[in-house]
This record gives structure tokens, sequence and C-alpha cells, in this order.
């Protein structure tokens, strides 16, 4: 079957979980039906919430299923067989995430992948702060008994958290986030996550979470950080510009800031993904127009060519 190319817009897998809140309800509309929704999965492959594309001529059609069938939609190297290289969420972080570390693809155990992943704080309330790497040089068993203890907290750094921040968290750095806040993730394509500390809380049916504390003890990175100093903050762009944001060995992550409208081209080498958080517009492309507002992602095929962006915007965009 020929690839037709267009913008594809995605419809989202929801997820719950007891640190989630309503804000991706309040702040995009997005009502995934459930009381609580901690994540919303935008662009995913991952069996365990695959998103769905929502307009167009594959309407309905998995995003997996479209790219086992198309891989040059993906990059000229990719092959049905190939695993999809990034998933997109929100993350809805109302309560505490547990402290946590994700593995690297050398140390992640059988049957599991490496999670490198950078956030995107799209809103915080005030208070709202990370856990970010090791304080200080500390063993494995000191660490071990910190987790054991519950002081975690006296060990790993904490930093106010404010919107247009970018953190990496990458493979083996201990992290969490509390106090409310709204984040973007662009991520390995991989649900990994090795729990260090979950503040002993319950689930609803009284039970307390499962922590993975052996396998997290092995893959951490016992440096010490700097806290907020390892935070990227962007800035909006004076006009109409897709600037440099982030980048890291897995993924590119560029800042679109659109004041009226931007002439864009997706060439050969790599899809987009656009995921748009602030204002409202369209896509044009060959003549036809794909609306947008905010909180919407959109898959750009590669190879799509000359498309243009028209609305006062800002969004986050994510390739390879």
């Amino acid at each position: 079957m020929k690839l037709e190319r267009y913008p594809l817009k995605m419809r989202p897998a929801y997820k719950d979980s007891l640190w989630g809140g309503d804000a991706l309800k309040r702040k995009f509309g997005k009502d995934s039906g459930l009381a609580v929704t901690a994540e919303s999965w935008e662009l995913s492959t991952q069996s365990a919430g695959l998103s769905i594309i929502a307009n167009g001529p594959y309407a309905d059609m998995p995003f997996a299923q479209y790219v086992r069938r198309f891989p040059g939609a993906v990059s000229p190297g990719f092959q049905p067989e190939d695993k999809f290289p990034i998933l997109v969420k929100f993350l809805d972080v109302e309560q505490p995430i547990s402290i946590q570390v994700h593995p690297s693809d050398e140390n992640a155990g059988p049957g599991e992948e490496g999670k490198a992943e950078a956030w995107y704080i799209v809103s915080a309330n005030p208070g709202a702060r990370i856990y970010y790497g090791l304080k200080e040089q500390i063993t494995k068993e000191e660490l071990r008994e910190h987790a054991a203890n519950g002081t975690m907290e006296q060990v790993v750094n904490q930093a106010p958290v404010q919107p247009g921040q970018i953190w990496y968290n990458h493979p083996g750095i201990v992290h969490s986030l509390e106090g409310g806040a709204l984040v973007a993730e662009v991520q390995q394509n991989s649900n990994t996550t090795y729990r260090v500390y979950d503040f002993n809380r319950k689930d609803a049916s009284g039970n307390l979470r499962e922590l993975h504390l052996e396998k997290a003890l092995d893959v951490i990175d016992y440096a010490p950080q700097q806290g907020d100093e390892n935070a990227v903050l962007s800035k909006k762009a004076e006009g109409n510009a897709l600037a440099p944001l982030f980048v890291c060995q897995h993924f590119k992550m560029e800042r679109l800031d659109v004041q009226d409208r931007i002439d864009l081209c997706c060439g050969d080498q790599s899809f987009y993904c656009l995921l748009f958080l602030e204002g409202a517009g369209s896509i044009i492309h060959a003549g036809q127009k794909f609306d947008f507002t905010a909180g919407d992602c959109y898959f750009i095929p590669a190879g799509l060519g000359e498309y243009r962006v028209e609305g006062a915007c800002m969004a986050l965009a994510a390739h390879i």
C-alpha cells in the first residue's frame, strides 16, 4: 500500500495513577473518563497505551500499525520490525511521583529497555519541586538504608520548578516531582521504571505499591548532581521561529513559536511530532487545513515536504 502523507492528528491513551489529578481536563479539555488522570500518551506504539490516528484516510488506525505498514514515514532506514524510537506524553503530577530511576539500554534487566526522558514544565503550582540526583557521594548500602528508613529526601537534591524549564532525566538519575505540575515528556520508547521509594503510600486496594530497590541500586548514577543547575530554561522567540531546545543521543527537541504563521519543511530524514502547548490554529499542507488547539498532538511523516503553521501558538517539536 502506498503511503499517503498528511499531518496525522493523534488520539491519546490515558493512564490513571494515585499521583494524578484533573489538570489535563482543566487546561486542555482532555476528558479521559477516569476519576484521576495521571498521563496521556500522545504519540505511542506501546501495547500498554496505544495512540490512535484521529483524522484522514488512516483515521482509527493504531499508530503502531501505521508505522509497521509505512516505515518510510519514520525515517529512511526504519524497518517494519524496528521499534519506534520515542514516546511522547503529558504528565499531571498532582501528588508526588515515586522517587525512581530508569536503566540504560546497557544495564536494563532481561526483557526490559533503557529509558532516557526529558521533562518540559508546562505549568507549576507555587512550591512545586523536583527531586534530582544525589547530593553527595554515598555507597549502595547507604542508599539502601535511606530507602528502607524513609529518609531518601535527605540524600536527593530538591529544586523548585517553573514553566519553560527542561529537565533531562538521563538513565541512572534518581528523580521525582511533587507539588502540582503539568509536564510534557519526550522519552525513549520504553516503559521501564524502578521505584526506589514511594512515600509509604497505598493504592486503592490498601496495598503498598511495588518497589524495585535492588534493581534500582544496580543502575543508579551515584555521582553527585547540582540540582537546579541542571535545568535548561526555554524562552519565547520574538516573532515566528523553530529553535533548538534540547538534544540527546536518542531524540531532539525544538521550540516552535508562531505569532501569525511560519513556513516549515519536513524532509526525508525524520518525522516530526508537534505537541501544541499554547494557542490554536491550523497546519496547512497541499491545500488542506488541519486544525489544532492547545493539548493536541500531530505526527508529521518524514518526507511530507513543505507545510505551514498558522495561528498564534507554541509547540514542542520532537524528532530523531
